[in-house]
This record gives structure tokens, C-alpha cells and sequence, in this order.
């Protein structure tokens, strides 16, 4: 299994928090 780059991570947090701030929203 290869280590996602720093950027990846960023990218997915970013989505991550993202789809919870629009799931606190509702």
C-alpha cells in the first residue's frame, strides 16, 4: 500500500470537512 503525498491528504481532509460542514448545515 503506498503512502497518499502530503497534498492527497490535504485534498481529502479538505472534502472531508467540507462534507460535514454541509451535513451540520442541514
Amino acid at each position: 500500500m503506498e503512502l497518499d503525498t502530503n497534498e492527497e491528504i490535504l485534498q481529502e481532509a479538505k472534502a472531508i470537512t467540507e462534507f460535514k460542514g454541509m451535513d451540520l448545515r442541514q
